[in-house]
């Protein structure tokens, strides 16, 4: 009696991979605020081979005197397509208030492209297109071509990249990030922001971490300064 051999083709794995990031911050301000403030920060990764969801919530606590604070809040969402690859592509969308900047609602949403240009388990580099259509509406007026308004909408080109790097046994995580934010309808309608920040470990998923963040937006209400240099140091929950 002969029976017949067949081989069954056992159908890939596509785990979902869950990332997380809860981190507290004690700021210095210099430019629109000199003082002290705390940044809190919230981040979700989902991810499998086909989409992965990246979901952020930060909110910056301070008061000035009794009837002024500095709350801001920033929130936003991103899903990409095959987030696994070399390229991939997103959608994105978001919504931020902004004590520093005058600006009492910020909503956009669009569409990029993204390059792992280096993904190592010591090193990251991904640079990023990304188009949006973006609607501000500020607490005082601005000034535009021929008038004032306390509304401005414009779609925007962005360019930037995030980067991390592990060093002294892969303890240490070093990461940097830029983004500049052109109007494509306004030729003086820019904003750039770029960070840098240090990240070492005291327990498995707990850290300690310092870091710089420095902004500049070119259109902004008379009252406000148009950069603003931020010294952070806290703690972080992770296992990103």
């Amino acid at each position: 009696m002969i029976t017949a051999q067949t081989d069954t083709v056992q159908p890939k794995k596509d785990p979902l991979v869950i990332k997380y990031l809860v981190s507290s911050d004690f700021t210095f301000t210099l430019g629109n605020l000199n003082s002290f403030t705390t940044i809190n920060k919230g981040q979700l990764d989902l991810e499998k081979r086909v989409i992965g969801t990246k979901i952020l919530a930060q909110y910056r606590y301070g008061i000035i005197d009794s009837t002024v604070n500095s709350n801001e809040l920033n929130t936003s969402i991103m899903i990409s397509l095959f987030p696994k690859n070399r390229v991939y592509g997103f959608v994105n969308g978001g919504f931020e208030t902004s004590f520093l900047r005058g600006v009492k609602y910020r909503g956009y949403g669009g569409l990029g492209v993204g390059f792992r240009v280096i993904k190592t388990d010591t090193h990251q580099f991904e640079p990023f297109i990304n188009f949006i259509y973006e609607y501000n509406k500020f607490a005082e007026p601005i000034q535009t071509t021929p008038d004032t308004s306390f509304v401005l909408q414009t779609f925007r080109g962005i360019v930037g990249w995030t980067g991390l790097h592990k060093v002294i046994n892969n303890k240490m995580a070093i990461a940097h990030n830029f983004k500049y934010q052109q109007s494509l309808t306004q030729a003086d309608n820019f904003r750039f922001e770029g960070s840098i920040s240090i990240t070492y470990p005291i327990i498995k998923i707990l850290s300690v971490k310092a870091g710089f963040i420095g902004t500049y937006e070119n259109v902004v209400p008379e009252t406000r300064k148009k950069s603003d240099f931020i010294w952070t140091l806290g703690i972080a929950l992770s296992n990103l």
